[in-house]
């Protein structure tokens, strides 16, 4: 594993609903944002904070939002919110 800072490390939470949260360790929640096409941070979990997670054949996980529907990215666009899971997904 990569040396990596706490700042690059999130804590996975399951919600009762069987989404999950993505916490960060100043205790902020990962938040889909519709309209933008960027991911933020919250203060607490909300529907814009639950995620779904779904493996894809060619090996990993897309992670969806619950609520927009939109797939999180770590393209080079900054656009991190895609209406598809592909190779950067």
């Amino acid at each position: 594993m990569p040396n990596l800072g706490e700042w690059e490390k999130l804590t996975v939470i399951r919600n009762d609903d069987g989404t999950y949260s993505f916490q960060n360790y100043l205790g902020k929640y990962l938040k889909s944002v519709s309209g933008t096409g960027n991911a933020e941070v919250a203060n607490s979990i909300g529907s814009w904070e639950k995620w779904n997670i779904y493996p894809v054949v060619k090996g990993g996980y897309c992670i969806r939002s619950n609520y927009h529907l939109n797939f999180l990215s770590m393209d080079s666009t900054y656009d991190n919110m895609k209406p598809f899971c592909d190779t950067w997904e």
